[in-house]
């Protein structure tokens, strides 16, 4: 994957995924703990303005958000129309995840 990207790990592809963002989707918690010390932008937004926490949330990917958590995403974080990673863990049914951001300082604003 990261010899796909050579630009670096924050190198878009055509939706605005960059290499976490695709980590997260497939699932693979060691290469998200292994990036986030990097350079990797963590919070760096797709076509819709989703994070990479976004995905992670929507996904049901505990072990992505803990990781992702772990190193200070923002959590906070709105897509195109506001939302934010708590707003769609509530959507999606989520109740875990949310109770888990909500204790992680995610504001309630809902």
């Amino acid at each position: 994957m990261l010899k796909e990207s050579p630009g670096g790990v924050d190198t878009k592809d055509e939706m605005g995924w960059t290499v976490l963002h695709w980590l997260v989707y497939l699932g693979y918690a060691e290469g998200v703990k292994a990036l986030l010390p990097t350079e990797a932008g963590a919070d760096t937004t797709d076509l819709a303005k989703w994070t990479p926490l976004h995905w992670a949330v929507c996904l049901a990917r505990y072990a992505e958000i803990e990781e992702l958590v772990a190193g200070n995403v923002v959590l906070d974080a709105e897509d195109y129309d506001g939302l934010t990673p708590l707003h769609w863990a509530r959507f999606m049914g989520h109740k875990a995840i949310a109770e888990y951001l909500l204790k992680k300082g995610a504001t309630d604003n809902s």
